[in-house]
């Protein structure tokens, strides 16, 4: 391309998220991972989230990740049973389980939906991520990018897109990324995701785009969290 603007760009405080992923006993426990994520992004500032262990630190301006352990399992155990898992969880099981497990230690939970009609709002995501409020998205088909499968910046951004139109999936946003491209004369804009996608990576989400030929993920609710 002979240009790259990048449009709109928002992000969680840390620049990333915790890297964990589904548990081998179940075969649903998505939803409940991307809870245990959010929580954990929560307690590195505020430790009374999750009781009697540590997800990481906060400390002299940076954020410190620790790596899943036996402690984060039984976390995610906790949430996928509070959420009723077995047979798929729904958007409104989530919030119950994670209500019910913030209540139980004394928190409240806010959420708030960043759609609008039938697709993210731009404005709404971004003001929450800049709130820092992580943003669990519900997917129904998902064209992503592994870590390591991309790199951008510079004179050219490089993907290798990989898309699964199969199945239904929960990651949380700790990003957002509009950016137009300009080649040849022509113009394309593609808005993408950085996520933690459950399965122990980083990866980068495409969600829209103006190339009628670009695979884009389906979105069917996206909410920002907020834990007090």
């Amino acid at each position: 391309f002979s240009s790259r603007t990048v449009v709109k760009e928002a992000g969680l405080a840390a620049g990333q998220m915790h890297l964990y992923q589904t548990l081998p006993e179940y075969n649903d426990d998505c939803v409940a991972v991307a809870a245990s994520i959010i929580l954990s992004y929560r307690d590195l500032t505020d430790r009374t989230v999750i009781p009697n262990f540590n997800t990481g630190a906060y400390y002299n301006g940076r954020y410190i990740f620790l790596t899943q352990d036996t402690n984060v399992d039984s976390l995610i155990r906790d949430l996928y049973s509070r959420m009723g898992g077995g047979n798929g969880i729904s958007v409104s099981e989530f919030r119950t389980g994670m209500t019910s497990y913030l209540s139980a230690g004394g928190h409240s939970v806010t959420y708030t939906s960043v759609m609008s009609g039938g697709a993210i709002d731009e404005n709404v995501i971004c003001s929450k991520l800049d709130a820092d409020q992580p943003v669990i998205v519900f997917l129904t088909k998902y064209a992503f990018s592994e870590e390591g499968a991309y790199s951008m910046g510079g004179s050219a951004d490089s993907f290798s897109f990989r898309v699964a139109s199969d199945r239904t999936h929960a990651v949380v946003a700790y990003g957002y990324e509009r950016i137009q491209y300009v080649s040849g004369g022509t113009t394309r804009t593609d808005t993408y995701l950085r996520v933690s996608f459950g399965t122990g990576e980083l990866d980068l989400l495409r969600v829209a785009s103006t190339n009628s030929s670009a695979s884009v993920s389906g979105v069917y609710d996206a909410l920002a969290v907020s834990i007090s």
